[in-house]
């Protein structure tokens, strides 16, 4: 969503269905990505009333949840009001008051909240649009401004020759693995 903080960037939400146990199922199967935020957006959209943390800052909403539950704050509040500060944190920190058109476009893989759509909704009191395949959305961005810079390129002379050697050359490994990054937004535990 920007490049200044880790609001309602999907490792956030992510480390967030982690502290809320949506990390396995009831037989202990480690879950997808995506199961653990549909998970964490269902029990959002259960509130009835979305906490107010303390702070905007969605870094240090670590210590607000666990202080939110201790207080007895029902978990389903507690999750709407993560999706609540992460959409207010966007709109008025990282856009920093830039007024905010009629058609609102929320992309990327995090835009499959429903939670998250729900919270843009109710800050902005505007209907969210999310397109189809959004969650692809900054590939696709990367990808058309690649063709751009490879056309400008073409058109002055200063190509440089193609070395790719194609996606069936054998430099490409047989098995990938995923790697998690400790100690990202808190997620250490």
């Amino acid at each position: 969503m920007n490049d200044l903080c880790s609001a309602g960037s999907g490792s956030f939400f992510q480390a967030m269905a982690k502290r809320f146990g949506f990390d396995k199922d009831k037989n202990g199967r480690e879950l997808s990505t995506k199961e653990m935020l549909a998970s964490l957006s269902d029990l959002a959209l259960q509130s009835t009333q979305p906490y107010k943390f303390d702070s905007k800052c969605t870094v240090f909403m670590k210590d607000g949840t666990v202080s939110a539950a201790a207080a007895g704050v029902p978990l389903a509040d507690i999750a709407a009001g993560i999706y609540m500060a992460a959409a207010k944190n966007f709109l008025y920190d990282v856009a920093r008051g830039v007024p905010i058109g009629d058609l609102i476009v929320l992309g990327g893989g995090a835009a499959l909240q429903p939670a998250l759509i729900a919270a843009f909704e109710a800050v902005t009191g505007k209907e969210i649009v999310v397109p189809e395949h959004t969650e692809i959305m900054g590939a696709y961005g990367a990808a058309l401004l690649g063709l751009e810079e490879h056309n400008h390129k073409k058109a002055a002379g200063t190509l440089a020759k193609n070395t790719f050697r194609g996606l069936d050359a054998s430099f490409l490994p047989d098995k990938t693995d995923q790697v998690t990054c400790r100690g990202v937004l808190g997620d250490d535990d």
